[in-house]
Parts: C-alpha cells; structure tokens; sequence
C-alpha cells in the first residue's frame, strides 16, 4: 500500500496543473487500485488508469493487511472525516502507508498531517488510528527536513495537541520518547507494538524511534547479538567442496569432468564411496 501511496502522491502533483487538484482523491483511486491486486489473479489489462505499478504482476498477491484495509475499499465511496469508512476501526492499518505523506518536504507540518488524517479515513474511522497515521507521517516530515528525531516527534506532538482524541497517541509517543532518552531498554521495555495492534502502539513502539546500529533494533543491541547472515548472503551459505575419495586413494573425479566425457552417474548401481 506505501507503493500505491507514493503513485497517488505523483499523481496529484501531475494533476495539480491541470485544476483539477484533490490530493486525497488521487489517494483513494491509487489505494483501489492495489485493492485489486488482492482480489484478481493479475493487472487488468482493460484498465486504462492502472499506469506502470498496477501493471507489475508480482504485487498480485495476498497481503496479511487488517481487514478494514479490504472493507474500506470494497467499493468506489470515498469515505471523509464526516463520514469515515469503519468507524471502529483502530487497528495500525492506515498508520503503515502513512510515511510517504512526510516526504512533502514543501508542505507546512500541519497541511501533511490534515492530508495523513484525510486518507487515514478512507478505512479506518478511529480518532486514534487516523491521528497514528498522522503522527508517523510529521515525524518523517520532520526528518525528510534534517531534523533530529526528537524535534520531529516534537513537531508531531505539537500539532496533534490541537486535534481531538489525541490523548492515545501523544501518550504513546511520550512514552517510547522518554524511554530513548533513559537509554537503551530491555526486551520489556518497549510498549507492544505490531501490525495488528492499535495505531498508538505502533507509533508508540516504532523502530522509528529505537536506536541502533546498522538497522538492528534496540533489543539486539542490548544483548549484543553479532551480526546474522542474510538469506541472499552467500558468504553465509558457502561451504568448501569436499569430494569424497575411492578406494585406492586417488581423487574422485568432479561432475565437470564426468559431463564432458559423456558418461552419467548411475546412483542405483554405483556406490558413492566405490
């Protein structure tokens, strides 16, 4: 959904030269679109607005997302702040494609969150879930700009302290901010956080706001874990050739060398260790 987000951004940016200018909207539509790689086997072709993205086949797949990211954009009804789409909805749906509102870095603070808030309603209704969203896309605005991560946060709690129903997430915030400042917390340390929490929880719990080096979170730098090798890392996966010797103690001749003189392995009949 970042993905689609970002389409929608450019979109609206294109667009605003033509009059027709409604950010939100060029949202919602980008947002229908990867509505549709959850519920078809691949880019419909007859489509004419799915441009370059809708069109990459391996986005066609199903997503662990909350469901009110699916409810929400069952249909073509774009829901508002006066009329939110599930207004239960308090989940941390909205607040994971919110980031790329905070790379307006041309746009005062409080436009970017009033345009986070706006989308944040198109499924998810919550005062708190809408106001998460909010809070993460200030808090990148404030770094996109090249400020510290505390004057971000800063910034994110000055302008949601206006808004109604903010008391969750400010809360969260100064919570995982005050525990950044005590040092590096334990594995308990951190509130919970998760894609299926709240939005407070994961504002509040973040890796945004945990240090670390090199991308490690903050528990792995507290117990000084070394380094994992990657999937993709070959260096992890590489291990010296051993070719097993025969009986009479020359070498077993590699595959290269039974390829190129056109005989096969027989398994069945030929021990390995013959």
């Amino acid at each position: 959904m970042t993905l689609f987000t970002v389409d929608g951004l450019i979109r609206a940016q294109v667009r605003r030269d033509t009059g027709a200018w409604h950010p939100p909207t060029d949202v919602h539509r980008a947002h229908l679109r990867w509505a549709a790689t959850q519920r078809d086997w691949g880019p419909d072709e007859r489509r004419k607005d799915n441009g370059w993205l809708a069109n990459e086949e391996w986005l066609y797949a199903r997503r662990n997302l909350p469901r009110a990211c699916l409810t929400g954009l069952g249909d073509e009804h774009l829901g508002t702040l006066d009329k939110p789409k599930n207004p239960e909805a308090g989940d941390s749906g909205a607040l994971v494609r919110s980031a790329p509102f905070g790379l307006l870095v041309g746009w005062e603070p409080q436009l970017v969150c009033q345009l986070a808030v706006e989308c944040a309603a198109q499924t998810h209704g919550a005062p708190a879930a809408r106001l998460a969203a909010g809070a993460l896309a200030l808090t990148v605005h404030g770094l996109a700009r090249g400020g510290p991560v505390e004057a971000a946060v800063a910034g994110a709690l000055e302008q949601l302290a206006v808004r109604p129903g903010h008391e969750p997430v400010t809360e969260a915030l100064g919570r995982a901010l005050g525990a950044v400042r005590e040092g590096v917390p334990d594995a308990g340390g951190w509130p919970p956080s998760g894609r299926t929490g709240t939005g407070p929880r994961a504002v509040g719990g973040g890796r945004l706001l945990r240090p670390g080096r090199r991308g490690r979170t903050a528990r792995a730098a507290a117990r000084r874990e070394p380094r994992r090798p990657l999937v993709g890392d070959r260096r992890a996966h590489r291990r010296p050739a051993r070719r097993p010797a025969r009986r009479d103690g020359l070498p077993r001749p590699g595959w290269p060398t039974w390829r190129a003189a056109g005989r096969s392995w027989n398994w069945r009949t030929t021990s390995r260790w013959r």
